[in-house]
C-alpha cells in the first residue's frame, strides 16, 4: 500500500464516528528526505467547545498509524488551518503543546494559518516577557448538586477528617485510592489543593489581556516521594483529549513554576520544593482504546530536559485469579 492509499483509507474510515477522530480534521503525509515522513493535520472547521484539545491526541494517533503502516519514522509534523481562527488563547495553548511534541520527539514543526503563513512560536516553552498568572487561590468549597458523580467523588477525595476540615487544612490521605504513589500517607499530613486555576495574562490580569485559557487542575498535592503532583481525575470519561489536558497543565507549571509554587504556599501552609521534577497523573476508571498508542509521544524522552513525568492510574483494575 502506498502512503497516499493509506491516507485515503484513513480519512475515509471512521471520520466523525463516535470513538474515532473528529470530523473537523483530515490528514495527509509526504516523504521528506531519504527515509522520513511528514505528517499533516488539516483543521477544516472550527472545533467544539473543548477547543483544540482533540487535535494533538488524534494527530498523534495518525502519526502512530502512519509509522506502523510504512515502517518509517516521522521527521516533521505540520498543522494547517483551512479557516481563519480568532481564538488567541486556544491557539497559543495548542502551539505550546505542538512545540513540546516536536521538541520531545525530534521533529520539525510547521504551524500554518489559513493564508499559508507560518505561525511563529517565538518563545516556545519560555514565558513571554510580560506574561503573568493569577496570584490567588480560592477554595472551591462543596457543591451539593445531584447527578455529578465525578465532582462528588472529587469532593470526597479532597476531604480528610472532620477535624482537618474544621481547621481548614485538608490532607491527601484519601488519595491512597490512587495506588502506590499515595499509599499510607496519613502520618505525612501532606496538603492538598483542589481546582487550582491556570490561565495567563499579558501585563495585567484582565479579560482583554488573556493569552492562555483558564482551566482548573483537579488536585495539586505531594506524592510519597516528596514530588509536586498534578492530578487530573476522570470518571466514566475516556476521551482522548485528557492527554492534551494534562500536557496543558504540565507546561503551565513548567513555564510558571516559581509563581505556581508561590501560590501554593497559601493553601498548603507549607513550603514546596522548587527543585526536582514534578509528576502529572491522569487517574481514571477507563482509558480510550487508542490511548496506549499515543502516550509514547507525550512521555518525556530519555534526556527529559523538561523536568516532569507523566503517569496514568487505572482505578478499579480487575483481573481473574490465576489458575493452578
Amino acid at each position: 500500500m502506498t502512503i497516499q492509499d493509506f491516507v485515503s483509507n484513513y480519512n475515509g474510515n471512521g471520520r466523525g464516528v463516535s470513538g474515532t477522530y473528529p470530523a473537523n480534521y483530515s490528514y495527509d503525509a509526504n516523504i521528506v528526505g531519504v527515509d522520513k515522513l511528514e505528517a499533516i493535520c488539516n483543521v477544516d472547521s472550527k472545533p467544539n467547545v473543548t477547543g483544540f484539545r482533540t487535535l494533538d491526541p488524534w494527530f498523534m494517533y495518525f502519526v502512530s498509524a502512519l509509522e506502523c503502516e510504512t515502517n518509517k519514522n516521522v521527521g516533521k509534523i505540520c498543522v494547517k488551518f483551512n479557516y481563519e481562527e480568532d481564538n488567541v488563547c486556544n491557539m497559543r495553548s495548542l502551539g505550546r503543546r505542538l512545540f513540546y511534541l516536536a521538541e520531545n520527539n525530534g521533529w520539525e514543526l510547521d504551524f500554518m494559518s489559513a493564508y499559508g503563513n507560518k505561525i511563529e512560536l517565538s518563545n516556545g516553552l519560555e514565558r513571554e516577557s510580560n506574561e503573568i498568572i493569577r496570584v490567588d487561590y480560592n477554595d472551591p468549597g462543596d457543591n451539593k448538586e445531584n447527578g455529578r458523580t465525578e465532582k462528588d467523588f472529587q469532593t470526597f477525595l479532597f476531604a480528610s477528617s472532620l477535624a482537618a476540615q474544621r481547621e481548614g487544612h485538608n490532607t491527601n490521605e484519601r488519595l491512597a485510592i490512587f495506588g502506590p504513589d499515595f499509599f499510607n500517607l496519613k502520618k505525612k499530613k501532606y496538603p492538598i489543593a483542589r481546582e487550582f486555576s491556570t490561565g495567563a495574562f499579558a501585563g495585567e490580569k484582565a479579560q482583554a489581556n488573556r493569552i492562555l485559557p483558564t482551566y482548573f487542575i483537579d488536585f495539586v498535592t505531594i506524592n510519597k516521594y516528596g514530588q509536586l503532583s498534578i492530578i487530573e481525575f476522570k470518571l466514566n470519561d475516556k476521551k482522548m483529549e485528557c492527554m492534551a489536558q494534562i500536557l496543558d497543565y504540565a507546561l503551565f507549571v513548567l513555564i510558571h513554576k516559581k509563581s505556581f509554587i508561590d501560590n501554593l504556599r497559601g493553601p498548603f501552609k507549607s513550603n514546596v520544593k522548587e527543585d526536582g521534577d514534578f509528576v502529572c497523573y491522569i487517574a481514571s476508571n477507563a482509558f480510550h482504546k487508542r490511548f496506549s498508542e499515543i502516550e509514547k509521544y507525550y512521555a518525556p524522552n530519555k534526556e527529559n530536559k523538561f523536568g516532569f513525568h507523566f503517569k496514568k492510574i487505572l482505578l478499579g483494575y480487575t483481573s481473574a485469579f490465576e489458575e493452578k
